[in-house]
């Protein structure tokens, strides 16, 4: 008896068409998803930004309560030479107080932070001194510069400078106008910011992905300046302190002051549309970019009698 054997066949597929559209919802999707996680990421960004900004508040009034006064903005001593000590700043005596003890041992503060054992200590990335959303190297070198400051292998770059000026830093003298709360051999007490602390900027965020034409004066470092600001160095003082007027080649800007792409020793930021910034009460706020120029000049000033009043987010 012959068996017929009958072959069905249940063939389950898409056609062209359908693969078509279920590509297109999977783009449409992704389309509609990608903006989200973008905005979610920044969002976590610019809170780790103003987390490291907080610590910094914490450590700042701790060093005050240690020294009865802030670290100065950076301490300068001895001639003008290029080895003049000791030229390390507000970052690397806030080391103790933010979780960096071994880094600070290992700092000689007795010599300049550009020769001997500081070399190695210099180049060490701080975490909190980094803002997860500056993109700009974490690490640069500097040949040496005549008798204004020798080589430097490797400089730790930060995301932050303390508020210091209403002058430009290029033509900033270190004995004034002392109007912000950092300059150099700074002891401001807390008792001298006569506005108030809730008024009166303590740092700001400085990222060095604007490209730098002015010879390595928009960058921020943690450990200090390289070169002694008196002896013919002044626009160096922007490596640790942000200024609200910017004068090179003979050019003055005054405005914007906040994000002024023309200015390498502002406040610049990479968060969408404003900047994070402490206060020296603690308090860190987000200062959007169309901020009046006039209130952050005010911000600065720690006691011009012009009290700006925050919200608080």
């Amino acid at each position: 008896m012959a068996r017929e054997f009958i072959m069905r066949s249940n063939k389950c597929g898409f056609t062209l068409l359908e693969l078509l559209v279920v590509i297109a919802i999977i783009g449409i999707l992704i389309a509609l998803l990608l903006p989200a996680v973008q905005a979610a990421r920044e969002a976590a960004r610019r809170m780790q930004c103003g987390s490291n900004l907080k610590q910094m508040g914490v450590a700042m009034h701790a060093y005050h309560q240690s020294n009865n006064h802030f670290p100065p903005g950076w301490n300068e001593d001895g001639p003008a030479v290029a080895t003049a000590p000791n030229l390390f700043g507000w970052g690397a005596f806030l080391l103790p107080f933010i979780e960096q003890q071994q880094v600070y041992d290992n700092l000689d503060f007795t010599i300049p932070l550009n020769i001997g054992i500081n070399l190695e200590w210099i180049g060490v990335r701080i975490d909190t001194y980094r803002c997860p959303a500056d993109i700009a190297p974490e690490y640069d070198s500097t040949p040496a510069y005549g008798n204004y400051f020798p080589a430097i292998p490797k400089h730790a770059r930060s995301s932050y400078v303390a508020s210091g000026s209403n002058t430009p830093l290029c033509l900033y003298s270190a004995d004034g106008p002392l109007v912000g709360v950092f300059y150099c051999n700074s002891e401001t007490k807390i008792r001298d910011i006569s506005d108030g602390t809730s008024h009166t900027l303590m740092v700001g965020e400085r990222t060095g992905v604007v490209s730098d034409y002015s010879g390595n004066f928009g960058e921020a470092y943690w450990s200090g300046v390289r070169g002694q600001i008196r002896h013919g160095l002044k626009c160096y003082s922007a490596q640790v302190l942000g200024g609200t007027v910017f004068h090179t080649g003979g050019v003055t800007y005054y405005t914007p002051i906040l994000n002024n792409q023309d200015s390498t020793n502002g406040f610049r930021s990479l968060h969408a549309g404003g900047i994070n910034m402490l206060l020296c009460d603690g308090g860190v706020r987000f200062l959007a970019d169309d901020t009046a120029d006039i209130l952050v000049q005010n911000l600065v000033d720690k006691k011009d009698g012009n009290v700006e009043q925050l919200s608080s987010e």
